[in-house]
């Protein structure tokens, strides 16, 4: 694994990207979270990241909060098998997180 992708996913503030390194792909994505009235905005109050190392049949994340749609895409793709490949997976976890956005972006 790169050392500057293991670095990237560490930084809290880093912004959404997408690297392929060696045969495997990286990415840094940014899920919305709630926040309260008042609250100061900024990248890391209104979203955490959430990085993804994969390649076929491995898939590595690391995230500071937990996400339900893990647990969810955990149990409907992963135990049950519904899946062909891993990036079946993370295109569907990609999907939970792009959502994420939506109720704000039509409420605006």
């Amino acid at each position: 694994m790169n050392k500057y992708a293991t670095f990237a996913c560490l930084q809290p503030d880093h912004l959404p990207k997408h690297e392929d390194i060696d045969g495997a792909h990286f990415i840094i994505t940014r899920v919305l979270i709630p926040i309260s009235a008042g609250q100061s905005v900024s990248i890391q109050s209104i979203s955490t990241k959430i990085a993804f190392f994969y390649r076929p049949g491995l898939l590595i994340t690391v995230h500071r909060l937990p996400q339900a749609f893990m647990d969810e895409v955990k149990e409907k793709l992963i135990e049950r098998g519904d899946f062909k490949r891993v990036e079946s997976i993370v295109a569907k976890m990609l999907w939970h997180i792009l959502h994420s956005y939506e109720t704000p972006a039509v409420r605006w």
